[in-house]
């Protein structure tokens, strides 16, 4: 707590997944002195080692244009057409830097890359997918950030940053602390890359860790985020007596036509919906699930409820097998544990909030921020505003943007001069960092983890007042986090996590405020429709006034090739309708 390391380095990158890994790996490639840190053990932690399930990929010879359109309506038109346009091309360039940096795809008896063509929610258009091998592997990443050793990063395990440092608004590097020692740690920085991962919305979905500490440094520095309406939504089978288990989406193969939802009475009730029913090439069940939750929070509304989704087909587990590999004999494990056989794999559907996959710190296809000196990449970043589940999403959409963001970071920080570090300002962040352990009584940080997943509640299901009740509760939450207290530097580290989780949880309640109408996974109950009229605009969430403040901001479609037709979206629309 006492003792002082200080580290100067061209480019400072938080975290060290594939976010992290690809920003430094291009920032040495230009010839920047770079380090990386990471609060867990790098190669293990975060959302990475577990997000290893496919990469979608547009090949040179594959037809761009419909990769192009068919990206850009999978977002609903939120995203930025500029950074789309040259990342669909990067896809395949990416693919063989991660296959050059070690990390393994299934392969065919010819040795070549099996490829899956996947349906979407578009009947005509379908992603060319890579499966991992083996699925849900943390050994690929592994692989990736032992190559960042031997290119030359210095790398920090086990100290979490807690605070960007700031000269003239501009970005200088991070202060934070060994999580096992207590040993204070200032980094100086001419630029920083923040890649280090998301949240996980209301305490469920991925990782409880994923706390979204990189988006909440971005934001008390007074850098904009952008989509932070569009998290992650679901829905899946649930066990009466454990909730929804995390092997349930292992139940599905993408291509598999027999799972069906039913009401309680015994009605497939997707099939009354003009976008809901079959048909020949649209994924009937299956991420993302915009109409699924829409469908079922009607049917439980109108006392058809509670519904079901029914997994059960002849030959599942082999088919399944087949799809996931290794990953799901390690998952029939966990599923026999539960006493649950093949045969009775219907189940009570649950909805939850996962994590976010669809907002962050807003980035313009470069990589840089909105604050002179930080970049980001990955879940940490908005990713240009992509959707969940299109081509440059999740695992592919963090390398591409980080490559970009590790580049420009590290031309810009070799055009700087060596930071002037505020001591002032590094000594009221240490205070700070280490208050908690001065208490003797407060707050424990478990204490206001519950306390935040039950104000969740009112961010799930969205309409004007339970998203003010949610705000409002936030802003008395961060008041309460304000006197945490901590016995130990396991407990410290989880206080500064709460704290971060209350920032974008504020700011998830503040952007679903600012939008009043339904687009992608934000629902609202007393806006259902989606407006392509009026609601063409982003959402920008940032600091004014010390307050998290929604602002709106028309897309610049003027220069775009595609924009969608000016007209009123009905998700719910009965069969042989007009979703007009």
């Amino acid at each position: 707590m006492d003792s002082l390391t200080t580290v100067a380095t061209d480019v400072l990158v938080i975290g060290s997944g594939i976010a992290g890994c690809f920003a430094a790996l291009k920032a040495r490639e230009i010839g920047a002195d770079v380090v990386m840190v990471e609060q867990g053990k790098s190669g293990f932690s975060g959302m990475s080692t577990g997000g290893t399930h496919r990469v979608r990929v547009v090949l040179p010879d594959d037809d761009f244009e419909e990769a192009m359109k068919g990206t850009v309506m999978e977002c609903e038109y939120m995203v930025d057409q500029d950074f789309l346009q040259e990342a669909l091309v990067e896809t395949f360039d990416r693919l063989r830097d991660l296959l050059n940096l070690g990390a393994e795809f299934r392969r065919d008896e010819s040795g070549n890359i099996k490829w899956y063509w996947a349906d979407t929610m578009l009947p005509d258009f379908k992603q060319r997918n890579a499966m991992w091998e083996p699925v849900g592997s943390y050994k690929h990443i592994l692989k990736i950030n032992k190559q960042v050793v031997r290119r030359g990063v210095k790398v920090f395990d086990r100290v979490m940053l807690v605070d960007l440092l700031t000269v003239n608004g501009e970005v200088k590097g991070a202060v934070g602390f060994d999580t096992r020692k207590g040993d204070f740690y200032l980094f100086k920085a001419r630029a920083v890359v923040v890649a280090a991962g998301g949240f996980s919305g209301g305490g469920v979905g991925n990782s409880p860790s994923l706390t979204g500490d990189g988006i909440a440094m971005g934001i008390r520095v007074g850098a904009e985020l952008r989509g932070m309406e569009f998290g992650k939504a679901e829905t899946g089978g649930m066990l009466p007596d454990r909730g929804a288990p995390p092997w349930v989406s292992v139940l599905l193969n993408p291509q598999d036509p027999e799972v069906t939802f039913t009401n309680a009475l015994g009605e497939d009730f997707l099939d009354q919906y003009e976008l809901g029913k079959r048909v020949p090439g649209r994924k009937y069940y299956g991420p993302p699930y915009r109409i699924h939750l829409m469908a079922a929070l009607k049917e439980i509304k109108e006392g058809r409820g509670p519904c079901y989704v029914d997994y059960r087909a002849p030959d599942k587990a082999a088919r399944l097998r087949q799809f996931w590999g290794s990953f799901f004999d390690r998952t029939l494990r966990q599923i026999k544990v539960t006493g649950t056989t093949f045969d009775k794999m219907k189940y009570e559907l649950a909805i939850s909030r996962g994590y976010n996959l669809g907002g962050g710190i807003r980035i313009t296809p470069q990589g840089q921020s909105s604050v002179p000196g930080l970049y980001s990449a990955g879940q940490s970043s908005d990713m240009c505003c992509v959707a969940q589940y299109c081509i440059v999403s999740g695992m592919m959409a963090s390398a591409i943007t980080a490559r970009r963001a590790g580049g420009n970071a590290a031309q810009y920080a070799l055009s700087q001069p060596e930071p002037r570090i505020d001591k002032e300002q590094v000594k009221s962040l240490k205070r700070q960092i280490y208050a908690p352990l001065n208490r003797k009584h407060g707050t424990a940080a478990d204490e206001l983890r519950m306390k935040i997943i039950k104000t969740w509640v009112n961010v799930d299901i969205r309409n004007e007042d339970r998203l003010t009740t949610a705000h409002l509760g936030f802003d008395e939450l961060r008041q309460e986090a304000d006197n945490l207290a901590a016995t130990d530097y396991h407990e410290l580290v989880k206080c500064h996590k709460m704290s971060a989780y209350i920032e974008c949880s504020d700011a998830v309640a503040v952007a679903a405020l600012a939008r009043r109408e339904t687009r992608l996974e934000h629902i609202r109950e007393d806006y259902p429709l989606t407006d392509n009229k009026n609601w063409l605009k982003w959402v920008i969430v940032k600091q004014v006034g010390g307050k998290l403040t929604g602002l709106l901001e028309d897309i610049p479609f003027g220069r775009w090739k595609y924009r969608p037709e000016s007209r009123i979206i009905d998700r719910l629309q009965l069969a042989g309708g007009n979703c007009d």
